[in-house]
């Protein structure tokens, strides 16, 4: 196991997917107005009309859709932060090329999943194993 370092990770994406449900989560209560991703494009899923910014595309567009034409062009690898929703849309595709997942040490009554019911089971690989502090992110590649 490594120790994670955010720099190299953040160095190697230059575009961030949201659901707007975490997109305003971070804005609202852990960034507090402020988008924390200045130095990538993200786009941000939502079916409210939301007028774009330099670096921020709101979009009711599919995700699948997006994704597919991010991959015909050139680029760094493509970060989906958060949304059951959206990762159950590029999973039922097979448009996830690795999975990120990471564990915290809190035991919650209830809560979100993390994933949406799939039709079929996807098989992984575990790639690496970091901890960071009390946080371990185990990387899985798809098979």
């Amino acid at each position: 196991m490594r120790e994670l370092d955010l720099t190299t990770f953040h160095a190697s994406v230059d575009t961030v997917l949201l659901g707007r449900v975490t997109h305003d989560q971070i804005v609202n209560e852990i960034e507090r107005q402020h988008h924390p991703y200045p130095n990538v494009h993200s786009y941000v899923f939502t079916r409210s009309e939301r007028e774009n910014t330099e670096r921020i595309t709101y979009t009711h567009a599919s995700v699948c859709d997006v994704v597919r034409e991010l991959k015909t062009q050139e680029g760094k690898d493509i970060w989906l932060l958060g949304g059951t929703a959206l990762v159950g849309q590029l999973q039922r595709e097979n448009l996830i090329d690795e999975y990120h997942i990471t564990t915290l040490p809190v035991l919650l009554g209830d809560g979100v999943p993390l994933f949406s019911k799939q039709k079929e089971a996807k098989q992984l690989g575990l790639n690496e194993v970091i901890v960071r502090g009390s946080k371990v992110i185990t990387k899985y590649c798809v098979k």
